[in-house]
C-alpha cells in the first residue's frame, strides 16, 4: 500500500506513475483546503475518487483533485463517491466531470434544494453518468483483492426521499472502509 499526501503547491514535473504505480493500492489524500479530496488507485488500476473538495478559486488552473489526476495521466475514474452535499466536498465535482470520464457517481441519497446541487445533478444527467445510492451494508466492487464496505448512512438517517433525519447533511455522510489484505482504512 502506498499512501500519498499531495499538496496543491507541489507542481514540479515527475514521472506519471511515480505516485500511483500499477499493481499497488495507492491512496492519495490531497490538500484541497477545507473539505476532502481523496484518490484511490487499486492494484487492477481502477480509480475511485472520494469527494472533490471545494470549487477551485482560480478558474485558469484546475483544482487539486483534477490537477492530480491530470498529472498522473488518469483520464478515467471508475467511481466518484460524493460523501455529502456540502460545497467543500462536492464543489470540484463539475470540473472533474468536465476533465475525466466517470463510470458511476455514488452518494448517500441526500437531496437539498440548492442551485449548486441542481447544477451538478443536471451536468451528471447531461453526461449520462449513472448515479447510485449507497447505504450501510452495501459494497463497491472495484478490485478483486480489495473489499470496499459502506458503513453509513442507513435509511433511518437518510430517508428514501433524501431527507436527513435531523437536517444536518454531515450526519448523512457516506462512510467507507477499505480492506486490503491485513490493512484496513476508514474514510469517514
Amino acid at each position: 500500500i502506498i499512501l500519498v499526501a499531495w499538496y496543491a503547491f507541489v507542481l514540479a514535473p515527475f514521472h506519471p506513475n511515480e505516485l500511483m504505480p500499477a499493481g499497488h493500492l495507492t491512496v492519495a489524500v490531497l490538500d484541497v483546503g477545507q473539505g476532502d479530496g481523496i484518490v484511490i488507485r487499486f492494484p487492477n488500476e481502477r480509480v475511485l475518487v472520494i469527494d472533490t473538495g471545494p470549487a477551485h478559486l482560480m478558474r485558469a488552473a484546475p483544482g487539486p483533485v483534477t490537477a492530480f489526476l491530470m498529472r498522473q495521466h488518469v483520464g478515467h475514474v471508475d467511481a466518484l463517491v460524493l460523501t455529502h452535499l456540502h460545497a467543500d466536498h462536492i464543489g470540484g465535482a463539475g470540473e472533474l466531470l468536465h476533465h475525466v470520464s466517470i463510470d458511476t457517481v455514488f452518494h448517500s441519497g441526500e437531496r437539498v434544494s440548492d442551485d449548486r446541487v441542481r447544477a451538478l445533478d443536471s451536468l451528471i444527467a447531461a453526461l449520462h453518468v449513472p448515479v447510485r445510492r449507497l447505504a450501510n451494508g452495501s459494497m463497491l466492487a472495484l478490485d478483486s483483492s480489495t473489499r470496499i464496505y459502506v458503513l453509513h448512512p442507513d435509511t433511518t438517517i437518510v430517508g428514501h426521499a433524501g431527507t436527513i433525519a435531523d437536517g444536518n447533511l454531515n450526519d448523512g455522510s457516506v462512510v467507507l472502509k477499505i480492506q486490503y489484505g491485513a490493512t484496513s482504512i476508514l474514510f469517514s
